[in-house]
């Protein structure tokens, strides 16, 4: 997803994305990308610029790994499940008011 500015929905429906990279206006913006229902991701999450923002009570599922080296994942009060690892390193920045970890 790539915008620079402003706030942006994500929907998948039924579907869900094989990869899924957040990077606001090319490494340059501020976007919020708002997640619609819950999220799911066969391989890799990776946000470089700009905020996920995983609505309340919606969940996000990475089937692979989850990169966060320059963004902001926002995780509220819903599940986040990932399948291999985590990488949280640079600028990036990961907050939850609460939050479940699989």
């Amino acid at each position: 997803m790539n915008a620079s500015s402003g706030t942006h929905d994500i929907d998948n429906g039924s579907d869900s994305f094989y990869n899924l990279i957040i990077n606001s206006g090319n490494g340059s913006g501020s976007a919020t990308f708002e997640q619609q229902g819950d999220l799911d991701i066969s391989n890799n999450l990776t946000i470089t610029k700009g905020t996920l923002d995983l609505t309340p009570g919606r969940n996000l599922n990475v089937d692979n790994r989850l990169s966060n080296t320059g963004g902001t994942l926002l995780g509220r009060d819903g599940q986040i499940q990932v399948g291999e690892n985590w990488q949280i390193s640079g600028s990036g920045i990961f907050t939850c008011v609460q939050v479940k970890l699989y």
